[in-house]
């Protein structure tokens, strides 16, 4: 029998390692209902779809949320409400992933943005312990 070795264990970010809420980027806006954010959902959609494929920088990013929102809203604000769906560690991965690191080589693989890694590096010291990393922001995919 033929026996394969493990050479990279892959994780991935959101739900994996740190928990996201996506409709917390709406509440931290002041948004309660559906229908008060859905003149906005889909440019909003669109626009973080360029974002974390790389095709569009942070300030670039930013700058636009403000457009879409008709500056409603300031740069600041938008980027706390953006980067404030990223919430706690799930619980136990911590452990998980410092066991697998410890013998085995490994990455994180995630379609995410910067300002999203970015605020999960923050709260999710489990990051810190991978290898390597694998963004989608990074790559342009």
């Amino acid at each position: 029998m033929l026996v394969k070795r493990i050479k990279t264990v892959l994780f991935d970010l959101g739900n994996v390692l740190v928990h996201i809420d996506p409709d917390a980027f709406w509440r931290n806006l002041g948004f309660t209902r559906p229908e008060e954010a859905s003149p906005f959902a889909e440019s909003y959609a669109s626009w973080i779809r360029q974002y974390e494929t790389g095709y569009i920088a942070g300030t670039d990013f930013l700058n636009g949320l403000c457009n879409i929102f008709n500056k409603r809203f300031t740069i600041g604000r938008l980027e706390a409400a953006f980067s404030g769906i990223i919430q706690e560690p799930v619980a136990g991965m911590n452990e998980i992933v410092r066991r697998i690191s410890s013998t085995n080589q490994t990455a994180l693989a995630s379609n995410t943005s910067e300002i999203h890694y970015n605020a999960s590096r923050m709260k999710c010291e489990t990051l810190m312990l991978l290898h390597k990393s694998y963004l989608s922001y990074q790559l342009h995919s």
